[in-house]
Parts: structure tokens; sequence; C-alpha cells
């Protein structure tokens, strides 16, 4: 699957906890639409390493120890999030339509 990149449609959801944000994008399916995820952190440089015109803050798509249980539920939101979009839809995670069981 493609990355989606500055110039495709932006996320149809986003999940942030604290610096970490889980960005959902759609795409068009065989049985109907897709959902994949991308991850991204916040962080900002030092005073000392910024330019005069700017803020200093950053994303990089690597994690750290201590990112690692926050970025799991930004993960499980994301995940519960497009369970329930497949749902509502009728679609099963394997992109096949599905009759909802209750």
């Amino acid at each position: 699957m493609a990355t989606p990149t500055a110039t495709s449609a932006p996320p149809v959801h986003k999940v942030r906890v604290g610096r970490i944000e889980g960005a959902v994008w759609e795409h068009d399916g065989e049985n109907g639409p897709r959902h994949s995820v991308t991850f991204q952190k916040s962080y900002r440089l030092p005073e000392k390493d910024r330019g005069k015109q700017d803020n200093g803050w950053r994303r990089t798509t690597s994690f750290g120890r201590d990112d690692c249980l926050i970025l799991a539920e930004v993960a499980r939101q994301a995940a519960l999030w497009i369970s329930q979009q497949e749902q509502s839809q009728g679609v099963d995670n394997e992109g096949s339509a599905k009759e909802v069981p209750f």
C-alpha cells in the first residue's frame, strides 16, 4: 500500500495522546473502503539548536522505550475507530461484505 503524501487526501481520522499521533487513511478496495494508520511523534529541539525563525518543533516516526505504551494506546484507539467504521459499513476486516450478527 502506498504511503500517503502531501498531495493525497487528508486522513479521515486522527488520534492523539500526548505528543504521539495516529492518522487513519482511507483507500478504495475491491469490496469497499480499506484503512491504514501512520504514526508520528512531535518533539521540540533545544533552544540552542533552533534558528531565528524556527519554533523548533519537529516530527519523527521513531519511538523510544517511554513512547511504547502511548503508541500502543494510539494504535488501540485507531483500531477501534476503524472497526466501528467497518461495522457501520457492513465490511469485515478482510474487506468483504458481512452480515452484522446483532
